[in-house]
């Protein structure tokens, strides 16, 4: 199963709505899965994701991501990766 870059970014901002949890992309690909293709794990009654991350970034981090999802953009640059920019140092 692959999920596209900007359907993983959306899916950190979804789950941190639903959850109140943060996590960093990488760790949001198994959401987006979950998120984008329900119907593949709805057979199986009960569904456990692993999710972690979130530690080395910050909520402004969350909001360029989401912007970057809503464009369907892939494309990175330092302004959107955790700790550039976002008042980190």
């Amino acid at each position: 199963l692959l999920v596209s870059d900007s359907a993983t970014l959306a899916a950190v901002g979804e789950f941190l709505d639903d959850e109140r949890v943060m996590v960093e992309p990488l760790c949001a690909v198994a959401l987006a899965a979950l998120y984008t293709r329900p119907e593949l794990f709805r057979q199986h009654g009960s569904v456990v994701v692993v999710v972690c991350g979130g530690s080395l970034c910050s909520l402004d981090d969350v909001v360029a991501w989401r912007r970057r999802a809503e464009r369907g953009s892939a494309a990175t640059s330092d302004d959107d990766e955790p700790g550039h920019g976002h008042g980190e140092s």
